[in-house]
């Protein structure tokens, strides 16, 4: 997976394939985190009604501008009704600072 670079207090939003099954994440429950040392963030993850098998994992501004800068690592995790597991490969998010502010 990619190495992705995020403006620290900018809004984060990235659609991903989870599954090449649509059917696969009926009723699956999905989370994603992104972590470093003892920090960490729980993300936003929508399923994508239009794009079956496709997830959006966003932040918000207000949460991104907590983000360490550095290297974050993140993956997103579906659990499904009868009982299977399974994660992406695990990504990577480099957290810079915003040059333009208010």
């Amino acid at each position: 997976m990619p190495t992705m670079t995020v403006k620290r207090g900018t809004t984060f939003r990235w659609r991903l394939r989870l599954t090449p099954d649509p059917a696969g994440l009926s009723g699956a429950v999905v989370a994603a985190t992104v972590r470093r040392r003892t920090f960490a963030d729980d993300l936003a993850v929508r399923l994508l009604d239009d794009t079956p098998g496709w997830a959006e994992i966003s932040a918000t501004a207000d949460a991104t501008a907590q983000w360490p800068l550095g290297l974050l690592t993140c993956d997103v995790r579906a659990a499904q009704p009868g009982g299977e597991v399974f994660a992406t490969e695990t990504f990577y998010l480099s957290i810079i600072p915003e040059v333009t502010r208010d």
